[in-house]
């Protein structure tokens, strides 16, 4: 992998990944981000980027994916762990071939899956978090595991 791509996407290990499906029912998923994987690289491209998350939610009450709001702002803990983004069947906001695929903006990458009508946010580490008292968490799930190694690695 090319070193500079690496470390562009190092800057986004620990922080978050949201994505929000655009078809009329809507959904939001956030999580936090461990490991970003490049699948498929070319010599042109970087085809897919795998991001494998430490905890992952859902938002629950989604209202509108045109709106961009979580009605009653409470998320559930889910157990999926690995989100797989194709960055080559993927649009800027704007549909031109004189646009890229992926935009940074704010120190964010914005990726829009045109094929799944999805629209990828992912932070970095220093962005704002989900609060997580807006969570209802699994008592075994995945951010219970994940904090009982970070406890583990304090000692």
């Amino acid at each position: 992998m090319d070193p500079i791509l690496k470390a562009l996407l190092d800057t986004f290990i620990g922080g978050e990944l949201e994505i929000r499906g655009l078809s009329e029912e809507g959904y939001v998923y956030r999580g936090q981000i461990a490991t970003i994987t490049i699948v498929e690289e070319t010599k042109t491209t970087f085809g897919s980027l795998l991001f494998g998350l430490d905890w992952n939610t859902r938002a629950l009450g989604w209202q509108s994916p045109h709106h961009g709001l979580v009605r009653n702002g409470r998320w559930e803990e889910i157990t999926k762990l690995e989100y797989c983004c194709n960055t080559e069947q993927s649009t800027s906001k704007i549909n031109s071939s004189n646009n890229p695929k992926v935009q940074f903006r704010a120190e964010q990458l914005i990726i829009r899956d045109t094929q799944r009508a999805e629209t990828v946010i992912v932070f970095p580490a220093t962005a704002d978090k989900l609060r997580h008292d807006k969570v209802e968490w699994l008592p075994d799930g995945p951010k219970a595991a994940y904090d009982a190694a970070q406890r583990q690695k304090k000692k």
